[in-house]
């Protein structure tokens, strides 16, 4: 086969891999920890590698292939190269470069985006190319839409979370969803500008209506605000700069915005006459002007403000945040999030790089938007007026509107895609050009040093090289790491039938070695701690003692999730004293317990966990004091403080103390039912009191059992009676399992 052929099979994979990486929104499925974002990461990765191979040997045909020079190229490489500078200096390099489990993000992320850019600029060069990976893109967002109205109506869920007033397409998370289809519907409104002819503006158009419902339907109030901001952008753009229109028309186009903005303030007034206020997407909407709900995010901003200052210049690396929430936790937070809450985002993309990368990963980010703006604005100055630059306003609106829905949320591998892709068009189509004498003479002196036969051979060598790498990546990050999945899906379902193999899968993987072993063994300890053991205690004791090594061997080094790591192994050292009442479990499990407590005190549960700690020995009244130490710092909520109540009668319980339990299960109870009956607010929070669920109503329900077993049957049937008036959604639940578990007579007497 000869040299052009190779290249033309070279460039046509290539083009193909390209528009299969656009598919990377759709890829959704239980085979992941997350359904969502680690799998997209994975196929994502996975296709790159692959291109990036085609690359590099169509790199080896023709050197006309490589990227050229431009301000957007120098900003994205500076970008990329701050992230790995960062990393390598941060908290962890390890995972800031490989990422996790949960996202799949890290730096190796942002190198597979940093070949994804040079490969389409290299290989895309013609305008009608990138109209049709915009085509593919769009057309990819619709369908994710179309998933999206079906959950609205119930007919399938693609692993939405369970927020029935909001949808989430094939993006799992509403937040998610709405982020990448406000690129998409950008993408909609350029191909809607050049189509050639009405019949064509009118199918993008109607594609375009398809994703701004959806994008209502997500209720995502960040997108909303960026979407918004950017078609007032475009507008003023437009009106400014683009439309050519006589005085009265603009005055007439003025008159009908004002009498647009008086109709919405006269809506936005008299909602409740209007019946609008009970309708959840307008009072969304309305929500936008209450900053109650940005508590939680506020407390996740102030922890990455007050890092940011300990490190200021490089910052603590990609995927620090969850390490320096730890680090940075205030117990007065609780007021606004749950004590369960795990950070690993500071929902800011502008504070997640100044926490990440510092100052300069912050500069480097912004330096992307200023070769961008650069470009485009030279472009619309300079044009002909032959010349359209309705697609240059468009482009620069919609990263005005990314840059607004960014205040308040961050970027998935969704729309990281569709960024770098925009990236990679304004490259090609905006970038400055050379002087024509100049391109001549740089082409030639590239051709002649080009065809020196040791150039070629380094060239050549080179690109073997980087083959070799990217097989390696491959192996290792992608084929390891799912292999390790697949054996951790297989061992879970093996836990109801035959629990001894699935603890033998469990052992197996563990021992796999591969680059996310602490986040596997996070995992299966997840998964295992509480399960049952009866028969198999040997090798439940055998996979905990595992599991406590490979957790802590990670605990002198800084990672995400430190704190967690902390309270799963000493979750793991109480469940090896119950199995085998070895004293030194309970030992070791309060070091691990005062070692947290050290390294950040206002963390409550390790006070609750030394607690049980002692309870499990016998010593009581230490034991109680624990718990009132987390108890006596926790906000000011009736609710909140049923929890220690509750966490005290699940120690006693273990210890066997059943009187002991039953009490302070009373206790917690009672206050639950006195918050749900009264509904009384939070004491000095904007929180909202939590949701009661069906969980709620079998923990009342446990506590009259016990109650019952203990013979104190008139308490039992005070608190099922109690269950069944707070929990009237339950109350045929309650009847069914209270009458089948308490005989008649004896409650009667």
């Amino acid at each position: 086969m000869d040299r052009t052929k190779w290249e033309t099979l070279l460039v046509r994979g290539i083009q193909i891999g390209v528009i299969t990486a656009l598919l990377t929104p759709l890829i959704i499925g239980p085979f992941s920890f997350s359904f969502s974002e680690y799998p997209k990461a994975l196929f994502f990765r996975t296709v790159i590698e692959i291109i990036v191979i085609l690359y590099l040997l169509l790199t080896l045909v023709g050197s006309r292939y490589l990227p050229k020079r431009s301000p957007v190229l120098l900003a994205v490489c500076v970008f990329v190269g701050v992230l790995i500078l960062a990393a390598v200096s941060g908290f962890n390099a390890h995972r800031s470069f490989w990422g996790d489990l949960q996202r799949g993000e890290g730096v190796i992320l942002h190198l597979h985006l940093l070949a994804f850019f040079f490969v389409i600029v290299g290989v895309f060069q013609k305008k009608e190319q990138w109209f049709t990976l915009f085509r593919w893109a769009v057309g990819v967002g619709t369908l994710s839409a179309i998933a999206a109205l079906l959950q609205k109506i119930g007919i399938a869920s693609f692993y939405g979370i369970s927020l029935p007033e909001r949808v989430s397409g094939t993006l799992a998370n509403p937040d998610f969803f709405a982020a990448y289809l406000v690129l998409v519907l950008f993408l909609g409104f350029i191909l809607a500008a050049e189509a050639a002819n009405v019949k064509h503006k009118i199918i993008w158009l109607a594609l375009v209506v398809i994703n701004f419902a959806a994008l209502l339907l997500s209720g995502t109030r960040a997108s909303w605000g960026g979407m918004g901001i950017g078609i007032v952008a475009l507008f003023l753009l437009w009106f400014f700069w683009e439309a050519n229109l006589a005085r009265k028309t603009r005055r007439t186009i003025l008159l009908g915005i004002f009498v647009f903005a008086l109709f919405v303030l006269f809506t936005v007034s008299y909602q409740d006459q209007l019946g609008l206020a009970k309708n959840y997407t307008f009072s969304r909407a309305m929500s936008v002007f209450d900053a109650r709900p940005l508590a939680s995010r506020l407390v996740a901003w102030e922890i990455a403000l007050a890092a940011f200052t300990e490190k200021p210049i490089l910052g603590w690396g990609p995927e620090s945040f969850s390490f320096v929430s730890d680090k940075y936790f205030q117990v007065d937070s609780l007021e606004y999030v749950s004590a369960t809450m795990d950070f690993d985002r500071v929902h800011n993309k502008f504070l997640a790089l100044m926490l990440d990368a510092g100052v300069l990963g912050i500069v480097s980010y912004l330096a992307l938007f200023a070769a961008v703006f650069f470009l485009l604005f030279s472009y619309a100055k300079r044009k002909s007026k032959d010349q359209n630059s309705l697609t240059c306003l468009i482009l620069i609106s919609l990263f005005v509107a990314y840059g607004v829905q960014n205040i308040f949320t961050f970027d998935t591998i969704s729309t990281y895609l569709l960024f770098f892709l925009v990236l990679g068009f304004v490259h090609v189509q905006y970038r400055t050009k050379v002087s024509s004498a100049r391109e001549t003479r740089m082409g030639r002196v590239t051709r002649l040093f080009s065809a020196a036969p040791f150039v070629l051979w380094w060239r050549s060598v080179l690109v073997v090289l980087l083959i070799l790498l990217v097989g390696i990546v491959f192996f290792q990050l992608n084929v390891k790491t799912a292999a390790a999945y697949i054996s951790l899906s297989y061992a879970s379902r093996l836990e109801r039938s035959q629990f001894s193999k699935a603890l033998s899968e469990y052992q197996e993987i563990l021992e796999s070695n591969t680059l996310f072993q602490k986040d596997i063994a996070l995992e299966i300890t997840r998964r295992v701690i509480n399960k049952q053991a009866g028969g198999v205690e040997e090798e439940m004791l055998a996979l905990l003692s595992s599991l406590k090594l490979a957790l802590a061997d990670g605990l002198d080094r800084a990672d995400r999730r430190y704190l967690y790591s902390h309270e799963r192994i000493a979750r793991i050292n109480e469940r090896i004293y119950l199995l085998t009442g070895d004293p030194t479990a309970l030992e070791e499990m309060e070091q691990v317990a005062q070692k947290a407590l050290r390294f950040n005190d206002e963390k409550l549960v390790f006070y609750e966990l030394i607690g049980e700690a002692r309870i499990l020995q016998g010593l009581y009244t230490e034991g109680e004091a624990f718990f009132q130490k987390a108890s006596e710092r926790l906000p000011g909520r009736l609710y909140t403080r049923a929890e220690p109540f509750r966490k005290l009668g699940n120690a006693y319980f273990r210890a066997g103390n059943k009187v002991l339990a039953a009490r302070y299960f009373k206790k917690a109870f009672t206050a639950r039912y006195y918050t749900k009956k009264f509904a009384l607010p939070p004491l000095r929070s904007a929180k909202p009191v939590p949701k009661l669920t069906l969980n709620d109503a079998s923990f009342a329900e446990q506590v009259a059992f016990l109650h019952y077993e203990l013979g104190d049957l008139a308490v039992a049937q005070q608190i099922h009676e109690r269950a069944v008036e707070i929990y009237p959604e339950h109350r045929e639940w309650l009847e069914l399992h209270w009458e089948k578990n308490t005989p008649r007579e004896s409650v009667k007497k």
